[in-house]
């Protein structure tokens, strides 16, 4: 779910809500308008009708990523099949060399995306050495899409940015620090207080560390 999403990439320290995300520059055209006569009518047939598909959209081929929310799963392998387990430096997840601060990350030494997508190393603090690439993409209307992700990833429609994530049928296909979502995408583990979230390092719920509950008279 795209909260959980969110979830996970805050609490791993990778981006954060406030964090300046710019969407990618993607020229839609001459101002978004049909490229065909200026009457805005469809360069097709004279009877007006659209040489494309039934919905009207372009004719080009259609984005076999497209899913809902409460479908991402259905689409998972749809860019170029499952990305895989071994991390490489500088791509898609794995670490990078930052070149800017947690709330304005530039590229790094990420290798530079598709046209459409914008590459980002994310460090989760000042000066930090280290960081993890990230790639945003296009928003679409669908929850999930090609975005022009990298091989073996999707572009997940977050509210305020768009960011590719890796498939996955099982966590086998994620990096070490990550697991394979709901919606077959691996994300970061989150932590809580050094335990994973929804654990407690403490004592166990209920358990009393002092004096039995029998009386100690």
């Amino acid at each position: 779910m795209r909260g959980n999403k969110l979830l996970f990439l805050a609490a791993a320290g990778l981006i954060l809500m406030g964090c300046s995300v710019e969407e990618p520059d993607v020229d839609s055209g001459a101002g978004g308008t049909d490229a065909g006569p200026s009457t805005g009518t469809d360069a097709g047939p004279s009877t007006g009708t659209d040489s494309g598909p039934m919905t009207g959209t372009d004719a080009g081929p259609s984005d076999s990523c497209a899913a809902s929310d409460t479908d991402a799963i259905s689409t998972v392998g749809c860019n170029g099949g499952i990305y895989g387990s071994t991390e490489m430096d500088n791509q898609i997840g794995g670490a990078c060399t930052p070149d800017g601060t947690p709330m304005m990350p530039g590229p790094g030494t990420c290798t530079a995306g598709a046209s459409g997508t914008m590459a980002i190393c994310a460090a989760d603090e000042d000066g930090a050495t280290t960081g993890r690439c990230l790639y945003t993409c296009p928003s679409a209307t669908d929850y999930v899409s090609n975005g022009a992700c990298p091989s073996g990833s999707r572009c997940f429609n977050l509210g305020d940015f768009s960011l590719c994530f890796r498939d996955c049928n099982s966590a086998s296909d994620c990096f070490a620090d990550e697991m394979c979502d709901s919606e077959g995408s691996c994300v970061p583990v989150p932590m809580d207080g050094g335990a994973m979230m929804g654990t407690d390092a403490g004592p166990m719920m209920g358990s009393d560390a002092g004096v039995p509950m029998a009386d100690a008279g």
